[in-house]
């Protein structure tokens, strides 16, 4: 959480993201992208189980929750964690002002009706409408309630309409000036608008007709001085707004937990009564009064103006500015992120992205920042590798180099989203590589400078810049493997052919040249056999391994030499044994302790002899051990 200290009430609280005014515009999207915000729901109409049952947008900051150590009924602001905002979605395509507000509005719907109604229109275009189910602040709709005229004048705006005699709520809402305020009273410093969002956020807050009826109608209700027609940006609910089944909320006054709000520990330290205001003026025609809402969902239709009471804001959010939602929610992963979540971990490979649909989810937003001139293109692929140059980029220790890849069929369905690179510099080369569990094809890819500011944060990027990349399949490749080999004069075939299920194996061995087939050898000996996937159109080349193959020495067949037979002392030399024979290597003989050599031994004098014969081999030959 943001925890930089504050001055109290009067010092803006400092956000983490300073951008100048006026800096954004409609998002301008890559032609081929568009913004995923659509397949956010909108809630249950009437609820759910007398539940409110919808999705839930992080958006701004503001002092929420107590810190340690600090005083359990303290009021100071500087005693406060700065938190980020979760704001109910109560209509994801809020339809713009027509111009009239009999056909915008529910008109003449006094205290007593129960059927609920819009009373706001984004001017410009359609828009998200967005509400606070936590009182946020605690403040007086205006300080004085019985002074003048305030019963038969007082409005909600006096900006338009009415009286031209507004609150002071709603002038500190939006950080209007004393001016068109009832009584000249002083309005509250320090503004919701600019203490609880950055200017960048700002500048996606839809201007919004806001329309507050009166709700006596002893008074005229559309046509009482007290109702009014304002154009602001920061309004609090209505009373029929309250009871808009379309919001997800019950249309009976009484108490319904569709309704139902808690208090933040600021405003629960700051307020005097347990509701929270609403913006109409109230039924009592004796004092200046407005209606409320309790805890426990129950509309009430009086509460003096001057009580300090809970406030649950609203306003409607520019969908143009919204280049993708993503769960509010970092990733706890390893990866580049995960399902439906950002993280801030870097990685060349984005990692899957699915952002989560129905109800009962918690979404941050990555808004258009006209401010980044950032461009990006591919300069080569390699594979399934994307080589990418970009130039600028702004820089810092949130900033990145991001990614986004498409759904070829659906453009506003963001498959994988990853941050490739820090942005340590302005410019530079990035590199992408395709997730290796994508189908052969051709994807969109979206290139972009963002700053990431963290879980519940709103994010900002630059325009995308786009290509395509193709991606290949990886060939499941089934090894050769060695055969089993011995000596026997022919070439033969030294692996067992392995596999691909795709590209083209090939084989070579030791320093020989790349061939299909499988390669042979004659003589005995080691070799290293190489194989690779030579690629093609879907599959990519798999790099060369190798296997080891031996081809074994043969064992020579020998013929034994046999002892000669009557042989008697003659006083010559003879030989002692008949030659034995060998098809391979060389025979040898030796008798006794004598040497080896290839003649038969020879003897003269009678006696018994023990003659030795072996093998010597060859290269192809193994050695036969000596025998007798």
């Amino acid at each position: 959480m943001n925890k930089k200290i504050l001055a109290i009430s009067m010092v803006s609280i400092i956000t983490l993201n300073t951008f100048p005014l006026n800096i954004f515009k409609k998002a301008t999207k890559a032609a081929s992208f568009v913004s995923n915000v659509s397949k956010i729901e909108n809630p249950v109409a009437g609820g759910d189980n007398d539940n409110w049952s919808g999705n839930y947008i992080y958006f701004g900051n503001y002092p929420q929750t107590l810190k340690s150590g600090a005083a359990s009924d303290s009021k100071n602001i500087n005693d406060f964690e700065i938190d980020p905002i979760r704001w109910r979605v109560l209509d994801t395509n809020n339809k713009a002002w027509s111009g009239s507000k009999e056909n915008d509005f529910k008109i003449n719907a006094g205290w007593g009706n129960e059927t609920g109604g819009r009373q706001n229109a984004p001017v410009g275009g359609n828009g998200i409408l967005l509400y606070s189910d936590i009182a946020l602040d605690a403040k007086q709709y205006h300080p004085t309630h019985n002074s003048g005229n305030e019963k038969n004048e007082l409005c909600w705006g006096g900006n338009g309409g009415g009286s031209g005699k507004g609150c002071t709520l709603w002038a500190w809402l939006n950080g209007y000036g004393n001016g068109s305020v009832w009584g000249g009273a002083s309005v509250p410093g320090a503004p919701f608008l600019t203490n609880a969002f950055s200017s960048a956020e700002q500048n996606v807050i839809m201007p919004t007709k806001v329309y507050s009826e009166d709700l006596n109608s002893d008074r005229g209700l559309a046509s009482s001085a007290r109702t009014s027609l304002t154009e602001d940006k920061i309004f609090l609910p209505s009373y029929n707004e309250m009871l808009n089944a379309s919001y997800g909320f019950t249309n009976t006054r009484s108490s319904s937990n569709t309704r139902s709000f808690r208090f933040s520990n600021y405003s629960d330290n700051l307020k005097k009564y347990t509701f929270s205001r609403l913006r109409s003026p109230g039924k009592s025609a004796d004092i200046a009064y407005a209606a409320t809402l309790d805890p426990a969902g129950n509309v009430y239709y009086d509460d003096p103006v001057l009580f300090t009471f809970g406030l649950c804001p609203a306003f409607n959010l520019n969908l143009t500015s919204v280049i993708f939602a993503s769960e509010a929610a970092e990733s706890g992963s390893s990866g580049a992120g995960g399902d439906g979540k950002k993280s801030s971990v870097v990685s060349s490979t984005p990692a899957k992205f699915s952002l989560p649909t129905g109800k009962g989810n918690d979404y941050k937003l990555t808004l258009k920042d006209s401010s980044r001139s950032f461009s990006a293109s591919k300069t080569a692929q390699n594979g399934n590798q994307v080589t990418i140059s970009y130039n600028g980029a702004k820089t810092g220790s949130n900033e990145y180099i991001s990614c986004l890849i498409l759904d070829n069929n659906d453009k506003s369905n963001i498959r994988y989203y990853g941050k490739l690179k820090q942005a340590n510099s302005t410019s530079g080369p990035v590199t992408l590589d395709m997730p290796q569990e994508l189908a052969y094809g051709e994807y969109t890819v979206e290139i972009f400078n963002e700053q990431y500011n963290g879980a519940y944060k709103t994010d900002f990027a630059s325009d995308f810049s786009e290509f395509t990349a193709i991606v290949k399949y990886i060939p499941t490749v089934t090894a050769p493997t060695a055969k089993t080999l011995t000596y026997n004069k022919s070439a033969q075939e030294l692996v067992n052919a392995g596999r691909t299920t795709g590209g083209t194996l090939q084989y070579k061995l030791d320093n020989g040249s790349w061939q299909t087939s499988i390669p042979t050898a004659t003589n005995a000996g080691n070799y290293t056999v190489y194989y690779k996937v030579v690629g093609n159109n879907e599959y990519l080349d798999v790099a060369e391994k190798s296997v080891s193959v031996t081809i074994k020495k043969a064992t020579p067949n020998v013929k034994a030499p046999t002892a000669k037979e009557d042989l008697v002392y003659d006083s010559e030399q003879h030989e002692l044994v008949n030659a034995g024979s060998t098809d391979a290597g060389t025979l040898q003989y030796k008798e006794g302790n004598g040497a080896y050599s290839t003649n038969i031994p020879t003897k003269t004098d009678a006696g018994t002899y023990t003659v030795y014969y072996k093998v010597v081999g060859d290269s192809n030959y193994d050695n036969v051990a000596e025998k007798s």
